[in-house]
């Protein structure tokens, strides 16, 4: 059985977090919360589940719940007020007890943490950069994503066109990676047991293959479309990830409807292999079980949430049953069930 936890666009008397098990085709609903507004993206540590939401007040927060399983519980803890513009991604620091808030709106990231038991907001960082598209007149931070080693993090500029890397010890950007104008970095996967880090772009519709060194400097090895040549229609990359073998790259197509498949090669580059149909509309997010079988996509504008069967030795994907849900847009799979 896996345990998944669903975030949606949903007000703030709708349900609007959905907690599920997954069974061998069969879906079952255990839990719903009330009570956030646009709780659209989710990121958990052991026992600690973290939940954006937008305030009152406009700007960003963080609710923060402990669950458990065997029962199954949830209980809310705290809302934290971190940033100054509504989130669009969370991300946990578990080493250094720390949370990070991305804001495509405000185009900050805020950080908190939680020494003392309670999250409290640590400080916000505000950048400044502009691209060429009519949407990139500022900076839009879509996602800050620790490495494997805990050490650096990489921070998604898809207003500016660029990658920051921030040492995590000193909470500062150690180096700066400019990405093709109009491309827009949204998302970031990073390899499991290799030097390789993979960036979605939500505007190019590519992928860009980096490595990276001891000292958290990327260095390009390709750039890779997302959507098969003959196809000329719209289309805007969501989401990315890798394999837990680390044998193969997916990412999502908003428009094309489909993930995109890539074979990861010796070097680090990719291969494109297929771009599979989803059977829904707008994925906007999946996420992969842990143990490579199974797949979880998030339909926004068909409002289910689809299983793929991945065949761990050709990476390819069978799309199976659905759950219907309310404009979902994040799939998190809990504790590794």
């Amino acid at each position: 059985m896996i345990h998944l936890c669903i975030g949606s666009y949903a007000k703030n008397n709708e349900p609007s977090v959905h907690f599920v098990t997954y069974d061998n085709g069969t879906w079952h609903i255990h839990h719903t919360v009330h009570g956030l507004t646009n709780p659209t993206f989710i990121d958990c540590s052991h026992d600690m589940l973290l939940v954006i939401t937008a305030l009152d007040n406009g700007h960003g927060g963080v609710a923060r719940y402990t669950i458990g399983f065997a029962p199954f519980s949830c209980v809310w803890q705290e809302t934290t007020d971190i940033a100054p513009a509504t989130l669009c991604h969370v991300a946990i620091d578990s080493l250094r007890k720390r949370v990070f808030g991305s804001s495509y709106h405000g185009g900050v990231i805020g950080v908190a943490s939680w020494d003392d038991g309670a999250l409290r907001a640590h400080t916000c960082w505000h950048h400044h950069n502009t691209s060429i598209r009519p949407e990139q007149t500022q900076s839009r931070m879509h996602s800050f994503s620790p490495f494997p080693n805990g050490r650096y993090a990489i921070a998604c500029d898809l207003g500016g066109d660029v990658l920051f890397t921030y040492d995590l010890d000193r909470l500062i950007v150690v180096h700066t990676t400019r990405c093709a104008p109009a491309s827009g970095p949204r998302h970031v996967a990073y390899h499991p047991c290799a030097p390789y880090v993979y960036v979605v772009h939500e505007f190019s519709s590519t992928v860009d293959a980096y490595a990276y060194d001891d000292t958290g400097a990327l260095h390009l090895l390709q750039t890779i479309r997302s959507l098969p040549q003959e196809y000329t229609g719209a289309n805007a990359c969501a989401e990315i990830a890798v394999s837990p073998d680390g044998q193969d790259v997916y990412a999502s197509n908003r428009g094309h409807d489909s993930l995109t498949h890539y074979r990861v090669m010796s070097d680090g580059t990719l291969s494109y292999v297929q771009c599979i149909p989803t059977r829904g509309k707008h994925p906007r997010h999946f996420a992969i079980h842990p143990d490579g079988h199974t797949v979880f996509v998030a339909h926004r504008d068909t409002n289910d949430v689809r299983a793929c069967m991945r065949d761990t030795a050709t990476g390819h994907l069978t799309v199976l049953s659905a759950l219907t849900i309310p404009k979902p847009v994040c799939v998190h799979v809990l504790r590794g069930h």
